[in-house]
């Protein structure tokens, strides 16, 4: 082993490699320790580390096999112009062997050694559990996710009768795209034999459609016993609360059901912090096992973006009864915070996998026939009997086919062949190549590559220009009367234009990033309306037309994370406020919501938000702009997210196609 010290983590810090948090961890471990070990020190500041950039725990194993894969340091900063060149973690971890390592780990204090998912008694720091070590928090965390969805995942007896004629009134005998499977009826069917399934599926494969089938039938079943489901609709952020609550009532509008069965379903959608109760200044919530939620079903969306903690928090605030049910997109960018949640517990879900017993239930239940390539007799069975196979498989439909995309043209084709990791095809792409005879070229119209540019080049400006022109537009053409009516008409157009363009970034730093873009972007704005008020267009300034997005959710206005806002002259008052589409529930409510700039604290401007951010929703026409260097953030779940946020026309602006083509083939690994 080479002789890691104080120095070593000191400098790691100062190239921006490890945080002061990481290193500060060590420390204090160390100091506990009757014989410090160096390497103890460095292994707690890299799960630490691992920790701050998602995940749940440090793979030893992989930290030995490829030091520089399994961290992804970027690249080292610089200090007076000159770039520091740090120890590689390749030299630090060199001759290094994975026995001698878990042997100073076993010998720590500060080390609990975990055998199987049992809990310890223990109230060591860290935990190691075969090759991988988590911080303990973090390790409780997913031991309860598992035990509880082991209870939930357990089959749960059903009126197949009934259930087989609910189907039937809400989908039909069968799919109606010949010999297609109803993957939609399929879910929904699945989501009744256990307390525990998921629905997931790329955009405009029908899960808001099927998920209001789903509560259709969860009340009909329900009513038809004489009680009534209560069941709550959740997502991990405001927005996506708002999106989900949208959706599902304009599904629900056009759906043919019983009126008592309609009036009996919320579709009012609450964000997890707010369903589970926050309490101010804690980590804890109302809501937990001695106080379980008052549910029979809880429907999360979104949920790719829910993170390790507040999956457990959910999961330990769920009544004996209840039934959880989640929907999103696997394939999507994970949460922000540690974990990929629905990631892992989908791993596999494209092959199906299906037992004998799951379809000979889902068939009987549903009359769908499913092929033999969905179930575990198309494989090896020592694939399913290996310790590391998913046991969820028969608790998740895939929904396969998109109503929005054609998987083989335009966005659908980007979308797949990134997904896929697949660079073959993007290079003839990037390189302006014609799709080939088989290949609808009016389609490939609507995507569209930039390259070899900068952001203060007048190619890049024409496109933003454009995009943001009918939006600008809008913005001038204020209403002649100052009645409230025709005021909020009118923000209510200027939104809707705003939301049919929109720059994605990959990172907030850098000439590529959202900070300097929105400055940048402002400028332009402010130069082209000629606004005498707006200053130098900074992006501080509240000038007429700013977009801005909530950042923190503030309760007492109404306002959610990602909640996004116009500030408009309002006409009745003559005065500058910030125009929101309401959230109000009520059918006769305001559309709008107008705020006063001086009370809003958590906001930013939002000509350009990060692919993070852009979660939940879709524009039009969506800009994806990529970093001139490569970044380890740069991933094909980050790439796929983002070109999926694209409704018609998808344009990629990457300066070098080797950070793209690199970026495809790293794939985000959480454990």
């Amino acid at each position: 082993m080479m002789e890691t010290n104080a120095a070593q983590l000191q400098q790691w810090q100062q190239v921006g490699w490890l945080r002061p948090l990481d290193v500060s961890f060590a420390n204090l471990l160390l100091e506990q320790e009757s014989e410090p070990s160096p390497w103890l020190a460095m292994l707690a500041a890299l799960a630490s580390y691992q920790l701050g950039r998602g995940q749940v725990s440090l793979n030893l194993a992989s930290l030995l096999q490829n030091p520089t894969f399994c961290l992804q340091f970027p690249r080292p900063r610089t200090a007076m112009n000159t770039v520091v060149e740090p120890t590689s973690p390749e030299a630090v971890f060199a001759n290094t062997s994975l026995h001698d390592v878990i042997a100073v780990l076993q010998k720590s204090r500060a080390v609990s050694v975990v055998h199987d998912s049992s809990e310890t008694d223990s109230t060591a720091p860290l935990v190691l559990q075969q090759e991988r070590l988590y911080l303990r928090r973090y390790w409780r965390y997913q031991q309860g996710i598992k035990t509880r969805l082991q209870v939930l995942a357990k089959q749960r007896e059903v009126n197949k009768p009934a259930l087989q004629q609910v189907l039937k009134d809400l989908f039909g005998n069968s799919a109606g795209d010949g010999d297609k499977l109803n993957w939609q009826k399929l879910a929904c069917a699945n989501t009744l034999r256990s307390g525990f399934s998921v629905i997931t599926g790329g955009p405009g494969t029908g899960k808001t459609y099927t998920v209001v089938r789903l509560l259709a039938t969860l009340q009909q079943l329900s009513m038809a016993e004489g009680g009534s489901e209560r069941i709550l609709l959740a997502a991990p952020t405001g927005k996506a609360a708002a999106r989900m609550t949208e959706s599902v009532r304009s599904e629900l509008n056009q759906l043919t059901i019983n009126d008592s069965v309609k009036q009996s379903i919320d579709a009012n959608a609450v964000t997890l912090h707010r369903l589970l109760g926050a309490k101010p200044g804690s980590r804890g919530f109302k809501h937990h096992a001695d106080n379980p939620l008052l549910v029979d079903t809880l429907i999360i969306d979104e949920a790719s973006m829910v993170d390790v903690e507040m999956m457990a928090f959910v999961v330990d605030a769920l009544p004996g009864h209840a039934r959880l049910i989640l929907l999103g997109d696997k394939d999507q960018l994970a949460s922000v915070e540690a974990g990929a949640v629905l990631g892992e517990l989908c791993a596999g879900a494209d092959t199906g996998g299906y037992n004998s017993n799951t379809v000979q239930w889902l068939e009987q239940v549903t009359g769908e026939s499913i092929p033999a390539v969905y179930t575990d007799s198309a494989f090896e069975l020592s694939a399913y009997t290996k310790p590391d196979a998913n046991p969820y498989l028969q608790h998740i439909v895939m929904l396969r086919e998109s109503r929005r995309f054609d998987g083989q043209s335009g966005i659908g084709k980007l979308a797949t062949e990134v997904n896929g990791m697949r660079t073959a095809w993007l290079q003839q792409w990037l390189q302006g190549n014609a799709p080939a005879a088989d290949e609808p070229a009016e389609l490939y119209r609507r995507i569209q590559y930039l390259s070899n540019t900068h952001p203060t080049d007048a190619d890049f400006r024409s496109l933003v220009q454009n995009g943001l022109a009918d939006f600008m537009a809008r913005v001038a053409k204020r209403p002649g009367g100052d009645s409230k009516a025709s005021c909020d008409q009118w923000a209510e157009q200027v939104l809707d234009a705003f939301s049919q363009f929109q720059v994605l970034c990959a990172v907030r730093d850098g000439e590529w990033g959202t900070k300097a873009l929105n400055e940048l972007i402002s400028q332009w704005a402010t130069a082209a309306s000629g606004s005498a008020d707006s200053g130098s267009g900074s992006s501080d300034h509240w000038y007429l037309g700013r977009p801005v997005m909530i950042t923190r959710n503030d309760y007492g206005l109404d306002l959610r994370n990602g909640d996004i806002g116009i500030m408009l002259l309002h006409t009745p008052t003559n005065t500058r406020r910030v125009a929101f589409l309401s959230n109000a529930a009520a059918a006769n409510a305001s559309k709008m919501r107008w705020v006063l700039p001086s009370r809003l604290t958590h906001v930013e401007t939002v000509y350009a938000m990060t692919v993070h951010k852009s979660q939940g929703s879709e524009f039009r026409h969506t800009v994806l702009v990529l970093p001139e260097h490569d970044t380890p953030v740069l991933t094909k779940e980050l790439l796929y997210t983002g070109i999926t946020r694209a409704r018609e026309q998808f344009t990629l602006v990457a300066p070098q196609s080797k950070v793209l083509l690199d970026a495809v083939q790293r794939q985000v690994e959480r454990g």
